[in-house]
């Protein structure tokens, strides 16, 4: 699961990096990354991507490594170990929302 998830990110950071606004473009760079995804979800993809930082996306994939690392290195409690990534996650969204 946390590596489903790293990879939604590693999406979402290679269509914020390469500044991609049309879907055929996010198709291609997302087949050039090796982490494709089925063209009617592009448009969405494309919409979540503008929606985070940079920054937030890059603490947030850090965030799923060290939790992937945790699921695979001893006996886990999995649910809780993942609800922790998604807490983690967006936890700054949430404080943010909060300030406004």
């Amino acid at each position: 699961m946390a590596g489903e998830v790293a990879r939604y990110l590693r999406q979402l950071i290679l269509l914020k990096e390469a500044g991609v606004r049309d879907p055929r473009q996010a198709s291609r760079v997302l087949w050039s990354g090796k982490v494709p995804a089925p063209p009617d979800q592009m448009g969405e993809l494309l919409r979540q991507a503008r929606g985070f930082s940079a920054r937030h996306l890059a603490r947030s994939m850090r965030l799923a490594y060290r939790t992937d690392i945790a699921l695979r290195s001893s006996p886990p409690d999995e649910r809780a170990l993942l609800e922790r990534l998604v807490l983690s996650i967006m936890r700054p969204l949430l404080n943010a929302r909060a300030r406004a």
